[in-house]
């Protein structure tokens, strides 16, 4: 951490040094160009100013830079001394690797074995039970109109709507299946729920192939017909049908049929806008398009 704060801090210092050095070319020019109005002249007054306000404050950032990383090195080095000394290592609280290791609902920051680095998502605690929700409609702010490579990696703010990402996905559900909690809700305020005993997805090879089983809810199961189906965007149509392109359509990213009984990631609608049917966030038994969908693993 420390090597990357002083490599920062260099470039930085390197490029407002070289910034300053142009600005000093600029004003050398200006000081012997052969015109010689006042304003020209104030000009060049203004932008020497500036200069060494730059060089003022680049040197009280790096100042302060310097300080700070030294304060982290001295603490790091006496929590290190007491740790040695008591053995009370195991004491600090490990990094959370899911949200079964958190303890509120919120956006956190998990370290997954798939994800070292850390992986930021937002977890939900219900009644105890810890979710980990893949996806959101709430705003209408992101558009879900998206490329394969998009959908791999995610897109969006996991504290509005998004969509975490199929390789994570697959990274999450690869050696065991999840339960799937998906909730709905309508522009009348009736809210619905649909949930499913195992959620899976293959690797990027197959596909992002959809594993799905053991329904319940008070809705009607639209969600089974789309298990065993590969996953398809805008620019790699993997849909059941070879005369047209759901995704492009249906403007989307999703588990296609011909091309669907549900459909949570298509345009979002507000609520006086017409919507032609089944265009939108659809799950069929429902009238319209949905105002909210989330989409939660456990």
């Amino acid at each position: 951490m420390y090597d990357t704060l002083n490599n920062l801090m260099t470039k930085f210092s390197k490029e407002t040094t070289e910034l300053r050095d142009d600005l000093l070319r600029e004003v050398k020019r200006m000081d012997d160009s052969k015109e010689k109005e006042p304003e020209f002249k104030n000009a060049s007054i203004q932008v020497k100013s500036l200069v060494q306000r730059l060089g003022a404050l680049t040197n009280n950032f790096t100042s302060h830079v310097t300080q700070c990383v030294s304060r982290i090195e001295s603490d790091m080095m006496i929590i290190q001394g007491v740790c040695n000394t008591s053995g009370t290592r195991n004491d600090v609280h490990p990094k959370p690797t899911s949200c079964d290791d958190v303890d509120k609902s919120g956006v956190h920051t998990i370290y997954p074995d798939f994800k070292p680095s850390g992986l930021e998502v937002y977890c939900e605690i219900d009644q105890g039970k810890a979710w980990l929700v893949i996806q959101r409609r709430k705003y209408g702010t992101v558009d879900f109109y998206r490329s394969w490579e998009e959908y791999k990696t995610g897109f969006g703010n996991v504290s509005g709507d998004f969509w975490l990402g199929n390789e994570f996905l697959h990274h999450l559900t690869k050696y065991k299946s999840r339960q799937l909690l998906i909730d709905m809700e309508t522009f009348e305020g009736k809210k619905a729920y649909a949930m499913y005993d195992e959620f899976g997805l293959s690797s990027e090879a197959g596909k992002y192939k959809l594993s799905i089983k053991g329904f319940n809810g008070d809705v009607q199961d639209r969600l089974t017909m789309h298990t065993g189906k590969m996953f398809s965007t805008n620019d790699a149509d993997n849909d059941d049908t070879s005369t047209r392109c759901c995704s492009c359509i249906y403007r989307g990213g999703w588990w296609f049929t011909d091309c669907f009984d549900s459909h949570l990631n298509g345009k979002y609608y507000y609520k006086h806008e017409t919507v032609p049917s089944p265009h939108g966030i659809w799950w069929f038994g429902f009238e319209s398009s949905l105002r909210y969908v989330a989409m939660k693993l456990h």
